[in-house]
């Protein structure tokens, strides 16, 4: 089982029954070498390669995967997931470009949706690309400076959407 060597004695007739037997338990994602179906004279040796668990947190909502494969955007793939433009994929908490341990799964593979808002900074309008949930998450990753005294619509804590307009108006000393 995963390359390590065990040795069982079972009356059985299959490979499945032989396995049965044994009381090692089978995910369908598993791979079984021979078939289940194989008669167990013909498989002296059976084959176990257990599929490893990967948590894919996809904007809050959490997907339990197994795979065989340990590159995260295959993962995705097999897991039937694809990345909006905007999205960010984080790897055990690393961002994916920066992510190198690919010998074998990740434990933990997040998809922070992005937004698009807009932000109106006393009538100079720009649009901003942001991974933050929050109107302060958003102002604070654009660099901007703000003040005390600035009034800031809507308001910090709101969540964002796509298109959400934020006005900005600056305090005068």
């Amino acid at each position: 089982i995963d390359g390590q060597r065990q040795t069982v004695r079972v009356r059985a007739d299959t490979v499945g029954e032989a396995i049965e037997a044994a009381q090692v338990l089978i995910e369908p994602s598993d791979i079984v070498r021979p078939d289940f179906n194989t008669p167990l004279e013909q498989a002296p040796i059976i084959s176990i390669d257990k599929a490893e668990q990967v948590a894919i947190d996809v904007h809050g909502e959490i997907i339990r995967h197994y795979t065989h494969v340990s590159d995260p955007a295959l993962i995705l793939a097999e897991a039937g997931i694809t990345l909006a433009p905007d999205d960010v994929m984080l790897v055990n908490g690393i961002p994916a470009l920066e992510y190198t341990d690919t010998t074998i799964p990740p434990r933990v593979i997040q998809i922070q949706q992005g937004y698009t808002v807009q932000i109106n900074d006393s009538g100079i309008n720009t649009d901003q690309r942001t991974t933050s949930e929050t109107v302060s998450g958003a102002l604070r990753s654009t660099g901007l400076t703000l003040y005390l005294a600035d009034r800031i619509l809507p308001a910090l804590e709101q969540n964002l959407d796509n298109g959400l307009a934020i006005s900005i108006e600056r305090s005068r000393p």
